[in-house]
């Protein structure tokens, strides 16, 4: 029913043209808009709405300038143990030609020739030759990999494996380097950090300056970077679990300036694609039936990027509440009409009851088995002429 419910709402959307996802034009102020424009564009229509008195001398500046982006690089990291992976877990040193492929019981690298098999060593946290096992399985980044709290090089010359940066307690690695208008950055589940450049690729980090994530990095699409005469702007863009039922997120705009302080300066609420209830079909058809598909997921561990600590946890809007309460009503109302009315022997009440209360707590997906498998009323007439054997007569 969610499913199919879905398919056809979405394709019929796409017939008329109106969905957000294939349409040529995104519907303005939503998020598919804010995730298709170029990043100019987007700090262009927040700083339009800032009150700050350097917005309009800023908005001069951004029309001559290069916006860049970081975004996230893994919304997950791969679990110890597990049947599947959740990236490639072998990489090729081609200069040595060893295959390296990642040992989850030693939680190392393990060395094979590319050409003969044969073993070659071990790659551990340090690099080549290195036993100390990684603190979690590595996720490979761009010119580099990361565990959950570290971030690693790779030197190809010397087969080193430099430590670049750390984190620690909740804070969880997003990503490599990434450079956005000749600063590095990293983005964790918390912050974003800016680092000075350095000389060498494989010397350790220097951070220049950091900005908390201004909200949760579970719904953070990227962060738009501009670098100006006398500081940066960053545009944080939510929005990302919009279609899932988040409400509230925005796009939020801060100016860091010389000596790495950081100011809001601009905040506009980012609209939904999609209709209320649609977005939450999820939850309000069944909102029983919900928690237990979805208790597997919350029981096992997934390897998700969690949000920071303390991060509130959004009620649903009362409209998704209603209209729950008042499907849930409306299948109990119809399994007890269904019941009446099915053919064959009159059923207890108990069972009458209990496939009412079912529907009551179930919603429509309960009511809608019990359409199926309850038989369907016959009319008096055709069961008289059943119950004597005469043919019925065709109709006409």
């Amino acid at each position: 029913m969610l499913w199919g419910g879905s398919t056809v709402f979405q394709v019929g959307q796409m017939l008329l043209g109106v969905n957000p996802l294939n349409s040529k034009v995104a519907p303005a102020g939503g998020y598919r808009k804010l995730v298709r424009s170029p990043g100019g564009d987007n700090l262009q229509r927040a700083l339009a709405l800032s009150s700050d008195p350097r917005a309009a001398h800023w908005r001069r500046q951004l029309a001559l300038l290069e916006v860049g982006k970081v975004e996230p690089q893994g919304r997950a990291h791969p679990v110890r143990g597990a049947i599947a992976n959740l990236d490639a877990t072998q990489w090729r040193d081609a200069k040595r030609n060893i295959a390296w492929t990642f040992n989850h019981d030693r939680m190392l690298y393990e060395g094979r020739d590319m050409h003969t098999d044969a073993p070659r060593g071990w790659f551990g946290m340090g690099g080549m030759g290195d036993l100390r096992p990684f603190d979690s399985p590595p996720l490979i980044v761009i010119k580099s990999f990361m565990t959950q709290q570290r971030l690693f090089g790779i030197d190809a010359e010397s087969g080193r494996a430099p430590t670049l940066f750390t984190v620690s307690g909740a804070e969880t690695m997003t990503g490599g380097v990434q450079e956005a208008g000749r600063q590095p950055f990293v983005l964790t589940n918390q912050r974003l950090i800016a680092f000075r450049r350095q000389a060498s690729a494989q010397a350790p980090l220097e951070e220049a300056y950091s900005v908390p994530l201004p909200g949760p990095f579970g719904d953070l699409n990227r962060v738009d970077v501009a670098r100006l005469l006398d500081g940066t702007l960053l545009s944080f863009n939510f929005g990302r679990r919009m279609v899932n039922g988040e409400t509230g997120s925005r796009q939020q705009v801060l100016f860091v300036d010389a000596a790495g302080h950081a100011t809001p300066v601009a905040s506009r609420l980012v609209g939904h694609d999609y209709p209320l209830l649609f977005e939450h079909k999820d939850w309000w058809l069944s909102p029983v039936a919900n928690a237990v598909m979805t208790l597997p997921e919350r029981l096992l561990d997934r390897g998700l990027i969690e949000d920071a600590p303390g991060t509130p946890v959004q009620a649903r809007p009362p409209a998704v509440v209603a209209a729950a309460l008042a499907a849930a009503l409306l299948s109990a109302a119809l399994a007890a009409w269904r019941l009446r009315r099915s053919g064959g022997p009159q059923q207890p009440m108990r069972y009458r009851l209990a496939w009412t209360v079912a529907a009551l707590v179930l919603g429509p997906p309960c009511a809608a088995a019990l359409w199926v498998l309850a038989p369907r009323a016959i009319p008096a007439s055709t069961a008289a002429v059943e119950a004597e054997g005469a043919p019925i007569p065709a109709a006409a």
